[in-house]
Order: structure tokens, then C-alpha cells, then sequence
């Protein structure tokens, strides 16, 4: 029978990692719809989950890079969620700003570690964003793992183990005739007929 040449430091690296990997999250992109009008508003909930179920591991903190297409959507807004504590009670502390089509959203929780576990579900919604539809066309929505980090209620990383990115469609709104408009239709069209036929008369 053949050993390990990493002896006692090969099996404690491989429960590090072990310990590592089961604590990963995995950070989803949810839209409100996945087609809308041009001129239309969109939200997207950026979620986590993997994590304990009101119990350790906890979301400390998050800097996370949203990625979208600017040529097709216009940020217009963000909330974050109540996850990480109020930040106008001074529990948590916030911060965003948006460069070309990357919305950076920051958020650090100044609670204590019991209270993050107590407060957080398995699985919320961190921030939620809001954009306009301002062209025709398909978008992606995604964050950047590697420009993103996210912390437990220790301030240790916690691993992105993956990420679910959203595409969104926008497309032309079909303008249906209401029945106001046909009639105004029809009228427009029996008097350019009532007009060809005294014209006709006339040249006859």
C-alpha cells in the first residue's frame, strides 16, 4: 500500500479546501421579465444562496460587479434588501456606483455575527436594480466573479461557487387598432373614395 509524500499537511490543506468548497455560495440573477418593451422599466434581483438556514455561514459583506449590456439598458436605481441589517439605523452600510455597463453595489453589515445568523435565511435577495429598456435587442445580465467577493459574518471570504446570469429581451411594441381608431380609419378611407369617384366624374 502506497502513502501520501503531503503526509499530515496534504490531509490538513484537503479539509481546508474541503471546508472551503461547502461553504461556497452561489449568487443568482432573477429578472422581473425576460421579454420587455422598449421605454419599459426592468428589475433585477441579484440573490444568494448555500448559505445556513438562520445559522453560520452568514453574509457579512459583499462588493459585487453587475454587468450589463448600456447600449440596450439605463440603470435608473437601487435597493438593497433588509438581509445585512437597516442601514438608516446605522446596522449596515451601503455604497454603489455604475461605470459604462458595470453597477458596482457594496454592502457591509456593522451587526454582530449571532445576530447575521439569527437574521439571514438560506438564500435572499441581496440588492435589487432597475433599469430602462432604451434599445431593441438581447441583454445579458451577470456578475463578475472575478472583480466580486462576498464575506461571511466573520469577515472571511466565502467562494462564489457560481453564478446564474440572466438574459432579458427587448422588443417592438405592436400598435393594435382600437375600435375608436377603426372607425376614424374607415371614415378617412370612405371619403378618399367618395373623393376619387367625384374626381372621375369630373374628367369623364
Amino acid at each position: 500500500m502506497t502513502r501520501s509524500r503531503l503526509g499530515p499537511w496534504g490531509l490538513a490543506l484537503g479539509l481546508l479546501w474541503s471546508a472551503q468548497a461547502a461553504r461556497a455560495v452561489t449568487i443568482d440573477v432573477v429578472p422581473s421579465a425576460a421579454t420587455v418593451p422598449p421605454g419599459s422599466s426592468l428589475t433585477i434581483d441579484v440573490v444568494v444562496s448555500g448559505l445556513g438556514n438562520f445559522a453560520s455561514p452568514s453574509v457579512g459583506g459583499f462588493d459585487l460587479d453587475l454587468t450589463f449590456d448600456d447600449s440596450l439598458f439605463a440603470f435608473t436605481g437601487i435597493v438593497f434588501g433588509p438581509f445585512l441589517g437597516d442601514p438608516t439605523m446605522g446596522e449596515a452600510s451601503t455604497m454603489s456606483s455604475v461605470a459604462g455597463g458595470t453597477l458596482s453595489a457594496d454592502e457591509l453589515s456593522l451587526l454582530p455575527a449571532a445576530s447575521l445568523d439569527a437574521l439571514q435565511p438560506d438564500s435572499f435577495i441581496l440588492f435589487s436594480a432597475t433599469f430602462d429598456a432604451i434599445a431593441v435587442g438581447t441583454g445579458t445580465f451577470d456578475v463578475d466573479v472575478l472583480t466580486s467577493t462576498v464575506s461571511d459574518e466573520l469577515a472571511a471570504a466565502l467562494p462564489i461557487d457560481a453564478v446564474a446570469p440572466a438574459s432579458v429581451v427587448t422588443g417592438t411594441v405592436i400598435d393594435i387598432p382600437t375600435l375608436s381608431q377603426w372607425g376614424l380609419i374607415l371614415l378617412v378611407l370612405l371619403l378618399l373614395a367618395g373623393g376619387l369617384a367625384r374626381l372621375r366624374r369630373a374628367t369623364s
